[in-house]
């Protein structure tokens, strides 16, 4: 098999080029995640990203995480699958779906210009079963679990979210800010913010990526800490603001692309 040269570290989505964005959005699509050969910090806290991408911004980030006391419990552990996530989304057209497997030949631009999306996904899955209920099947569990983020206060988690479809999508997250990390230039290569912003919502645009970081910190609207009406587990809900997005082929809303991430536990469980 032919060899190449691994790019940075970061996150990639490679596709179908055929009659584009035909086959990239039949679903011949996915992620490509590069580890950094040296991902640390000058400080030696792990990141997903080359320390030749790190800016001095991106650094003081990864740094906080257990050091800062807005931050307390851990730093971003690297290697770990429960704090390092793939969010990947993507939208399907039924009828065009049907056509095509019914023989009909469909050119990019046809389909570009008839594309009416009726289903909305995180990786594959959408509404009920992008997260874990008591409900869910076994069968189903690794999938959902693959997308919810789920751990104590204090274990920031990466978010690689990317758009595969056509659709532009405005991700909205409760409970916790996230903090941009990375976009990707017009040549597809990842690179890291010179300013982080906190974003509780973000614009997805098609093709987009970007690398966000959940760090699981005591939400801010809480006035008692750890709360005292509320159990554990805490559940906050990911959904889209684009509305036809959330009903998935004319369904009650939420359904389409929309998630939720869970607190177990506040830090003194450490």
């Amino acid at each position: 098999m032919p060899d190449f040269v691994a790019p940075v570290g970061g996150s990639y989505l490679y596709h179908d080029p055929y009659e584009p964005p035909l086959n990239r959005i039949l679903g011949l699509h996915g992620a490509f995640i590069v580890d950094p050969a040296l991902g640390t910090t000058v400080a030696g806290s792990a990141t997903p990203f080359s320390r030749a991408m790190h800016t001095p911004q991106i650094a003081a980030v990864f740094d906080a995480f257990g050091r800062h006391p807005r931050f307390p419990g851990e730093r971003w552990k690297a290697g770990d699958p429960a704090r390092d996530k793939l969010w990947l989304f993507s939208q399907t057209d039924s009828a065009i779906n049907a056509r095509v497997a019914a023989g009909y030949r469909i050119s990019g631009q046809a389909l570009i210009d008839a594309f009416l999306p009726d289903y909305f996904h995180i990786n594959g899955l959408s509404g009920f079963d992008t997260a874990v209920h008591d409900t869910t099947a076994s069968v189903d569990r690794a999938a959902a679990q693959a997308i919810e983020p789920v751990g104590k206060q204090g274990q920031p988690t990466l978010l690689r979210v990317m758009n595969a479809g056509l659709c532009t999508h405005s991700a909205h997250i409760h409970g916790n800010h996230l903090f941009e990390c990375t976009e990707a230039d017009a040549s597809g290569v990842p690179y890291c913010e010179t300013n982080v912003y906190e974003r509780d919502v973000w614009v997805m645009r098609p093709m987009d990526r970007k690398d966000m970081i959940l760090p699981f910190e005591r939400p801010p609207d809480v006035p008692v800490w750890p709360p005292r009406e509320e159990p554990f587990p805490l559940k906050y809900v990911m959904h889209c603001h684009t509305e036809m997005s959330q009903t998935a082929g004319g369904g009650n809303y939420p359904q389409g692309l929309v998630t939720h991430w869970t607190m177990t536990s506040p830090i003194y469980a450490f």
